[in-house]
């Protein structure tokens, strides 16, 4: 967010004095600047949701897993049945 900060703080130094700029032709440097911040930013932003994202399908992956194994060990635990491959085979 500081990439946000500085770029705002740009952008608000440049609106106040933006009689300044335009009387001594100052645009394209500023808007060279400006561009530079806002390139930074959207790098950030992308590293940003990019993690977002991963730890989103990890989460959702995770709670899948998570669900699957609290069902069999609460059935494997409350049925009268004990779990093995011999009671599979000869049923």
């Amino acid at each position: 967010m500081k990439a946000r900060e500085e770029r705002i703080k740009t952008l608000s130094d440049l609106f106040a004095s933006i009689r300044t700029v335009k009387m001594y032709g100052w645009e394209d440097a500023l808007q060279a600047s400006v561009q530079r911040l806002r390139k930074v930013e959207v790098s950030w932003l992308f590293k940003a949701n990019l993690l977002d994202g991963i730890l989103d399908s990890f989460y959702t992956a995770a709670s899948s897993v998570v669900g699957a194994l609290i069902t069999f060990c609460s059935n494997s635990r409350s049925s009268e049945w004990p779990l093995s491959n011999a009671r599979r085979i000869h049923d």
